[in-house]
């Protein structure tokens, strides 16, 4: 069984990566359809498996025992044998794999449709945090995962932090994966926990104007700014929208 941040035990038909000699915990999963794949430049439909780890530092005298986080992306694709990436720091912002090159762009030197993403952007404190360059420029947002405060998450990897997943398509249907980690409070990682489940919620029952509307009515800024940006959202439900949120720009 696949032990998760958030306590619950998965049959994933393997068994979590060891990192640097230590148990991993999953800290989420991305499907990648063919839709998504095309847009990257690829074809074959495959998911991400996130996993992370304390990984053991070097012994120091005056700090005792330390440690620092480094992952496992486990990636499948649709018919092939699974590939794993390695990513640490190394020295960079993002977290890459060995032999890749530490390039980036600070959000706040982006204009707003200069980020790419497969479904929704990135939400995060714009002015700490980043985005890999790669052979075709950004690369791809695909998912963010908050690693809230349990048990698990304690003891496996630490907890208060969000992490961002970012693609871009290599030669031969290969991806090239790179994860940014932004440290937050436990509030404000509550707060972005609980805006996910809203934005994931709205894309289940984007048809059902009952349900949208209560979430409109529920929402800050940052979910009426997703819906407004959403690419299937119902001419009725940016109507009511347009009637709740506090300003109108």
């Amino acid at each position: 069984m696949n032990l998760s941040i958030d306590e619950a035990e998965l049959d994933l038909g393997f068994a979590n990566p060891l990192i640097q000699d230590r148990p991993s915990i999953l800290i989420g999963r991305v499907a990648l359809g063919v839709e998504e794949m095309r847009r990257l430049g690829g074809s074959a439909a495959r998911e991400l498996f996130v996993f992370g780890a304390k990984a053991p530092l070097p012994p120091d005298p005056r700090f005792g025992d330390s440690w620092r986080n480094e992952f496992s992306v486990i990636e499948t694709p649709a018919g092939e044998t699974m590939r794993e990436h390695r990513l640490a720091q190394r020295g960079a912002t993002m977290f890459l794999a060995q032999g890749e090159a530490g390039r980036y762009d600070m959000v706040d030197m982006l204009a707003r449709e200069d980020i790419r993403f497969l479904h929704r952007r990135p939400n995060w404190k714009a002015s700490d945090a980043s985005i890999p360059r790669g052979e075709g420029g950004l690369y791809h947002f695909a998912r963010q995962f908050y690693v809230r405060e349990t048990t698990s998450a304690r003891e496996y990897f630490g907890a208060g932090s969000a992490v961002y997943v970012f693609v871009e398509s290599r030669p031969d249907d290969r991806l090239s994966v790179q994860l940014f980690v932004q440290d937050m409070s436990e509030q404000t990682a509550e707060e972005h926990y609980r805006l996910e489940a809203m934005m994931a919620e709205f894309d289940r029952h984007r048809d059902d104007g009952e349900k949208t509307q209560k979430l409109i009515r529920e929402g800050d800024r940052h979910f009426h700014a997703y819906v407004m940006d959403h690419p299937r959202v119902q001419r009725e439900t940016l109507e009511y929208l347009l009637k709740h949120v506090g300003s109108k720009r």
